[in-house]
């Protein structure tokens, strides 16, 4: 007789682990290391936001932003400083949404598969998830690729193509647990025999509620 498998477990990581972006912070800080490329970016910025607006067009903005803050770097200096950023915000704990955390360890802790779902750059979620306690995870998430001495979006892990990847990652439909913030997981949500939302924004909450009725629970904790 074949053993059950185990339970899987889905985690969105920014607002959900952590109660920030990070990527977005990490190419914040891949920017502000010169003044050249701050001066690069702030004319563009009003066309990028926009761009990022569209789901056709986010992942062009979000390679200029990651382009501008990482031409000149090969890969082994682009993880020196997502080692570094990951010490410098992560390692007090000040950021880690705890509760979920706990959630995830003790899901890990019944024998369940738990995978990280997440639109930040994979090998900084991994390190994000190794700086908050939760160990070593299998992440599915964005990826660079490199691009005119610089680097680029390969893959956006977002709405639609992080419920694709996610999908072939674990050649199944369905899932026994998601926990997100975002309504942009809905997708993801709507296939979890448990949904739980943390901490969302009240946008987020009118729609997951929209489209999930009350078939979800609130997981909400005090925010630095």
């Amino acid at each position: 007789m074949n053993a059950p498998r185990p339970a899987l477990v889905i985690f969105d990581l920014d607002h959900t682990l952590v109660h920030v972006d990070s990527f977005a912070g990490f190419c914040l800080g891949l920017i502000l290391r010169s003044w050249w490329r701050v001066a690069a970016t702030l004319p563009a910025l009003p066309l990028l936001a926009a761009l990022a607006v569209f789901s056709r067009t986010r992942r062009a903005a979000l390679s200029a932003f990651v382009w501008v803050g990482t031409v000149g770097l090969d890969r082994r200096e682009l993880e020196q400083l997502m080692d570094a950023y990951v010490a410098r915000r992560f390692a007090d704990g000040e950021l880690v949404c705890a509760r979920a955390v706990e959630a995830l360890l003790e899901h890990r802790g019944a024998g369940a598969r738990v995978l990280i779902a997440t639109g930040c750059e994979s090998a900084l979620a991994a390190r994000v998830c190794r700086a908050i306690g939760a160990g070593e995870l299998e992440v599915v998430g964005s990826a660079l690729r490199p691009w005119c001495g610089g680097w680029i979006a390969k893959e956006h892990c977002h709405g639609a193509r992080k419920l694709a990847l996610l999908q072939a990652q674990l050649a199944c439909e369905r899932w026994d647990c998601v926990y997100t913030d975002s309504a942009a997981d809905l997708p993801i949500l709507q296939r979890g025999e448990r949904r739980i939302v943390v901490n969302p924004r009240p946008a987020a909450l009118q729609k997951i509620a929209s489209a999930l009725g009350d078939r979800f629970e609130l997981l909400a904790e005090r925010k630095p």
